[in-house]
């Protein structure tokens, strides 16, 4: 659900650019670049949001310049092979004719790499301070319970001294 919210305000985002940044754009276009930009966002979304997690975990043991250069080359795949999908399904439903395809792609796959690697890179970042979080309080948790198993014993041994007395 979370990544079908995100694929599409990550493509309400790009259309809405390419029609500030085009000053002739018609209103019509806007939503010609609607349509556009939520096949892409779909897409490569979907793609990445099923392979780089398993790939993430993979790498999760692999540490520094080794884990970073597997890590930007899965993402750098997920752009490239998510945009001659989206390609395809365009040119499948007929909104893209076959002399289009080659430019299209030329024109789309350096922009779709590099929004793949920003967000793969955010989602990174966000995932490992998920992960420190939980981890923290896992271990607060676990303080907290033998802050209380130490008191129970103290309590017992407190209630054994006054037994032992009687």
């Amino acid at each position: 659900r979370n990544v079908l919210i995100l694929n599409t305000v990550i493509g309400f985002g790009l259309a809405a650019l390419n029609y500030l940044f085009l000053p002739n754009s018609s209103p019509r276009e806007f939503w010609i670049f609607l349509a556009g930009s939520m096949v892409y966002s779909h897409v490569i979304g979907s793609i990445a949001a099923l392979v780089i997690p398993n790939i993430g975990i993979r790498l999760w043991c692999s540490k520094g310049p080794r884990m970073w250069f597997l890590f930007l080359a899965a993402l750098v795949a997920v752009g490239i092979v998510g945009t001659v999908v989206a390609l395809a399904l365009l040119w499948t439903l007929q909104v893209i004719p076959t002399r289009l395809l080659v430019p299209r792609f030329r024109g789309s796959v350096g922009i779709a790499v590099i929004i793949t690697l920003i967000i793969g890179v955010a989602a990174y970042f966000v995932e490992r301070l998920r992960h420190r979080g939980e981890a923290t309080a896992l271990e607060l948790k676990r303080q907290q319970l033998l802050n209380q198993r130490a008191q129970t014993l103290a309590s017992e041994a407190r209630f054994s001294s006054l037994q032992s007395r009687l």
